[in-house]
């Protein structure tokens, strides 16, 4: 599975991404701009675009319990970085788990919300959250 970005498309400037499965080939922009990729030597269009999702996310400390509160593009990759020690921050927490997620549409709301759930201060307000999330699935 090749993700290919196609950059702003829509009126609000949000970035599209399409997905496509390649089987022994890659993906390649069209240098006019269009949206006609190159798949092994087969042409099509792209017709499967989905807007990229945002996340808040919590990550509890295995270690000694603390909390680590942030937002990213991509939460499996921002989890692996925790956990790499390749945030400094959080590489005195080794290892994190992911105990809490929220999905929003644009960066500045995920944003937004994570600097909202760390202006209370509260590791109570936190507990609740993730309390919400776990009695919700």
């Amino acid at each position: 599975m090749v993700r290919y970005q196609l950059g702003p498309r829509n009126p609000d400037h949000r970035k599209m991404v399409g997905i496509f499965a390649v089987y022994g080939g890659s993906a390649k922009r069209n240098p006019r701009g269009s949206d006609l990729v190159s798949l092994g030597g087969i042409m099509g269009f792209c017709n499967l675009c989905i807007k990229m999702a945002y996340f808040t996310y919590i990550l509890q400390s295995k270690k000694d319990g603390s909390y680590y509160i942030g937002s990213t593009l991509n939460i499996e990759e921002r989890v692996k970085r925790h956990n790499a020690g390749k945030e400094r921050y959080s590489s005195r927490g080794i290892p994190w788990q992911l105990v809490c997620w929220e999905q929003f549409e644009t960066r500045s709301e995920a944003y937004k919300r994570e600097m909202e759930i760390k202006g209370h201060k509260s590791r109570a307000y936190i507990e609740r959250l993730i309390s919400l999330q776990n009695s919700a699935e």
